[in-house]
């Protein structure tokens, strides 16, 4: 059975330098992982892959420089959950408001939903 993917969400204060933007689209890409990044103030990026592939992906964005970058969750994913951010998305998918990224998770499933809303504080944790 292939290892559980791990999932992250990362919260920034704001990201609106195109130079770092690109940097976060090749890491997520290197790292062959997937996921949905709002940009701004404040700036929100969800990403699922391989638990060593996150975990070298976090590390290396959070060593870049930012006003306020920080892992608000993390956890495994079940590698035969129904719900996964879709293989066939390659590197981060640009989202214009924290309410559509919400829904792009509700899409995924009410699991990803509330696991989002938990770790950015949004409900009972």
């Amino acid at each position: 059975m292939p290892p559980a993917d791990l999932r992250a969400v990362l919260f920034f204060h704001h990201i609106s330098n195109r130079a770092k933007i690109r940097s976060l689209h090749q890491l997520t890409v290197e790292h062959s992982l997937r996921g949905y990044l709002k940009l701004g103030k404040p700036a929100v990026l969800v990403c699922q892959g391989e638990e060593s592939d996150v975990d070298e992906y976090l590390k290396k964005v959070k060593s870049m420089r930012w006003q306020q970058a920080r892992v608000e969750v993390k956890d495994h994913v079940a590698s035969d959950a129904a719900a996964h951010i879709p293989a066939n998305l390659r590197g981060l998918e640009e989202v214009a408001t924290l309410s559509e990224l919400t829904q792009r998770l509700r899409l995924l499933g009410s699991d990803w939903e509330r696991w989002f809303k938990r770790g950015m504080g949004f409900g009972p944790r």
